[in-house]
């Protein structure tokens, strides 16, 4: 009888397939085998794009017949969905929290006769969706009482005027609303945006709303009520794209002033016309110059036409043409002694921009304050329509690689390593010394340094305790496809794999989401823990010498290394 294949194998299999093929695939896995099933239906079925009402309905009858499927979803986006399909599938889904309609037509009837409440979903973004008035937004909000984060994008309302004296009837409890984001888009007409700005004042708390994010085309004056509502007392991180702003009498009508608790801020300016002297860019001094939160520790600026021109961000050579010297004034202010980074997004050479910053914000500059982003490229309608983040989504860094505190320090480190690259890009990719090294992911092992290997010499395989079991995948590809003959294992002293039991982990993770049924899969998870270390070190390489997928001829050895002393003793 041939032995069946290991599950990490398998797995690894249907990451690959969920990756690169076609869910049809994933189908096929899911009815090979029930070994295969659970992992084949998670990739299938975690995130879920339905693209019409008939096919929300196929779905519905699917997990009726299969409730099993339901738990599964995390994630969905609907497109054209009915009210009475939508909600009559949602309560199938316990474990979502990410809620996505596209295209939707809502009225206050299709609502009133459903009384389930959604309390998994955390995020709900609403694009291009048709509602008579704000008080069916209103009562469609009243599902989601656990809602964190809500997105509007080019919401069409009808022609009713928004009484803010006669709030909406069956206001919704949104306590646990964080976030905000609001794609004006295009929109026909102003006052459906005024109204919905005021809904917002009227139903969240001043100090309520932390996160704020605004796409606005032509006039931001708008805007205003939202900040004087929330900044006093809230918005602690504000994403703010201004496009065709071009009239130089609303700056003195527009003010970021009572936005006193800011943490980061985000301005990007789309401009209508490539770089140019005809292009006014006083918008980005004057929004810098109004910052006044002791509290702000990073600013991040974008140039762009990348809605408008196609283009992407403006070159950073082209970035020069802001009035540096003015936002150095507003940078040497007190209030501002807490900002850690200014991010500047452009593409093209760093250079010129970098001599600039030098010379106008001398300070900051050595400060080390400024980091330039470089864009990589911007994705196709293609890749946009495809993206997890859905069409138009207004996440600023959808369109960008994402970008973390750590980023810039790789890129740095990256262009130190570089120059001392050498030949190294000719290195083979079989290691050298056709050895494979199986590890903890403790940060203070540097098996490179411990062991006196270089690149190209031997594969470090590291997992949590350096465990032989949870290395099986890579140690057979590494042998059978790349020709190693030697297995080093190598755990160490003061292992956090020594501090915890299996059972006290899982319990640890149920209830940080008890509500969530999902979780229970964390018992399916052996987090093979051991007590004693020379003992785990033993009992590693008895099992790789016995494990019939590991080649007979491999020379296995087990090893301790000391954290605090930096030696390694044998111990097989």
């Amino acid at each position: 009888m041939v032995p069946p294949l290991p599950i990490e194998l398998t797995d690894y299999i249907i990451d690959y397939l969920h990756q690169y093929v076609h869910s049809e695939s994933l189908g096929a896995c899911a009815l090979t085998c029930s070994a295969w099933l659970p992992a084949a239906r998670y990739h299938r079925f975690r995130s879920l794009t339905i693209k019409s009402n008939d096919d929300l309905e196929e779905f519905a009858a699917l997990v009726a017949s299969s409730p099993a499927i339901g738990p599964i979803v995390h994630k969905l986006r609907a497109h054209r969905p009915t009210p009475e399909c939508l909600l009559s599938i949602l309560p199938s889904l316990p474990s979502l929290t990410e809620l996505e309609l596209y295209d939707g037509k809502f009225t206050r009837g299709d609502l009133k006769c459903i009384a389930t409440k959604f309390t998994t979903v955390r995020d709900l973004y609403l694009e291009a969706c048709v509602l008579p008035s704000l008080d069916v937004l209103a009562d469609l909000l009243v599902f989601f009482p656990g809602l964190e984060s809500l997105a509007i994008s080019q919401l069409l309302l009808s022609p009713i005027p928004y009484n803010a004296a006669h709030p909406a009837v069956g206001l919704p409890s949104l306590d646990r609303l964080q976030t905000v984001s609001i794609n004006a888009g295009f929109a026909p007409r102003d006052d459906e945006l005024e109204r919905l700005y005021s809904w917002l004042i009227d139903t969240l708390s001043p100090d309520q709303l932390e996160t704020l994010e605004i796409i606005r085309y032509h006039d931001p004056r708008p805007l205003q009520p939202l900040f004087d509502a929330f900044g006093p007392q809230g918005i602690r991180h504000l994403f703010l794209e201004l496009t065709y702003i071009n009239d130089k009498a609303m700056r003195t009508l527009f003010t970021l002033k009572p936005c006193v608790n800011l943490q980061t801020i985000s301005i990007t300016l789309g401009t209508p016309e490539p770089p140019g002297p005809t292009v006014d860019l006083t918008w980005i001094n004057v929004l810098i110059s109004q910052l006044n939160s002791p509290f702000l520790e990073m600013i991040t600026l974008s140039i762009n036409g990348r809605r408008i021109l196609k283009e992407g961000d403006w070159k950073f050579d082209s970035i020069r043409a802001l009035d540096w010297k003015s936002i150095n004034h507003t940078l040497q202010q007190p209030i501002l002694k807490n900002l850690r980074k200014f991010e500047i997004h452009g593409r093209g050479p760093e250079e010129p921009l970098q001599e600039c910053l030098e010379q106008s914000c001398p300070g900051a500059y050595k400060r080390g304050l400024f980091r330039m982003i470089g864009q990589f490229s911007v994705p196709s309608n293609i890749d946009r329509e495809s993206s997890s983040d859905g069409p138009g989504k207004p996440q600023r860094e959808a369109e960008r690689l994402t970008r973390t505190a750590m980023s810039a320090e790789f890129v740095k480190a990256n262009e130190k390593y570089v120059a001392d690259f050498g030949d190294k890009g000719s290195l083979p990719i079989p290691p050298s010394k056709k050895l494979a090294i199986v590890t903890c992911m403790d940060a203070r092992l540097n098996l490179y340094a411990l062991l006196g290997v270089k690149e190209g010499e031997a594969h470090i395989i590291r997992n949590a305790g350096g465990i032989a079991k949870d290395a099986l995948r890579s140690i057979i590809i590494s042998q059978r496809l790349l020709g190693t003959r030697e297995i080093a294992v190598i755990h160490h002293t003061s292992c956090g794999m020594i501090s915890f039991k299996t059972p006290q982990l899982r319990s640890l993770i149920k209830e940080s989401d008890p509500s969530n049924p999902a979780v229970q899969a964390v018992d399916e998870i052996d987090f093979l823990e051991f007590s004693d270390l020379d003992q785990s070190v033993k009992d590693d390489v008895a099992w790789l010498k016995v494990n019939p997928l590991v080649l007979p001829e491999s020379q296995i050895t087990g090893w301790v290394y000391d954290v605090e002393t930096g030696t390694i003793r044998q111990i097989v």
